[in-house]
């Protein structure tokens, strides 16, 4: 899996492009590479495609959390089998500010706090919604004060 073919889009949704109503949340994971198996990881084996439900999206960081730049590797995951789908190495600070609107905006929007997008080659083969987002220190332990957990999930 080359994580240099790719790139993370966050929009954080505090203004759309008009400048109206703020939108939702989005991560947007670009792979560039043609060879890119990102489709064959989606498929299960036995013809079935993983959706959006069957992915649970994560951040885990590589340095320390109180270092001033820190960074880390965003992941999506099939919810199942623990099989990373994509990493993408980025900066901890659109990250926290992502985590920061999308916590803002599950106290008051639908269901759903943010949407998580990829694409191969600029053509989307995962689109959907989601509530959970977790974070990792870099030795492995969840943080919880930095994630999004919604009240029904119990971890």
């Amino acid at each position: 899996m080359r994580r240099d073919s790719r790139d993370l889009e966050i929009h954080t949704g505090d203004r759309s492009e008009d400048g109206a109503l703020p939108g939702r949340p989005t991560l947007s994971v670009h792979c560039h590479d043609e060879t890119d198996a990102v489709g064959a990881r989606l498929n299960r084996g036995n013809g079935e495609v993983l959706t959006g439900s069957d992915l649970d999206v994560a951040f885990r960081f590589q340095t320390s959390t109180k270092e001033d730049e820190n960074t880390g590797i965003l992941s999506v995951a099939d919810r199942t089998t623990g099989a990373f789908i994509i990493e993408v190495p980025t900066s901890s600070r659109p990250i926290d500010e992502f985590v920061r609107v999308a916590r803002r905006n599950g106290d008051t929007a639908t269901d759903s706090t943010y949407a998580i997008r990829l694409l191969l080659n600029n053509d989307p083969v995962m689109v959907d919604e989601k509530r959970a987002f977790l974070v990792y220190a870099a030795d492995g332990t969840l943080l919880r004060h930095c994630s999004l957990i919604p009240a029904d999930i119990e971890i």
